[in-house]
């Protein structure tokens, strides 16, 4: 029996060829341990690229939600401007409209 503070070979050589560290200090010989051994290999890149995807998609959806709320703020922000805008405009076109006073000025 192994001691249990030691791992053994095989699980040794599973968590050295998973991390893909790969020491070659413990290797499968026969058939059966090749196949094992191929797809413990197929499952661990696998599983790194379920992990990387999975912290991509939530690393854009992060992103896409700060650019929706920017995108929000400023187009609110653009309607305050043309609203104030328009205000203006009604604003200059009732000055510029002559008044009572402007039509009584006598000419010489």
């Amino acid at each position: 029996m192994i001691p249990p503070t030691q791992t053994s070979p095989p699980l040794w050589w599973s968590l050295v060829t998973v991390t893909t560290v790969g020491y070659g200090d413990f290797y499968p010989v026969t058939m059966q341990g090749r196949i094992i051994a191929t797809l413990l290999m197929l499952c661990g890149i696998a599983l790194l690229g379920v992990v990387t995807a999975g912290l991509a998609s939530w690393l854009i959806s992060r992103i896409s939600d700060s650019d929706e709320s920017d995108r929000t703020a400023k187009l609110a922000d653009i309607q305050d401007v043309q609203e104030e805008l328009r205000l203006l405009r009604s604003e200059l076109a009732a000055m510029r409209k002559p008044g009572p006073a402007d039509t009584d000025i006598a000419t010489p």
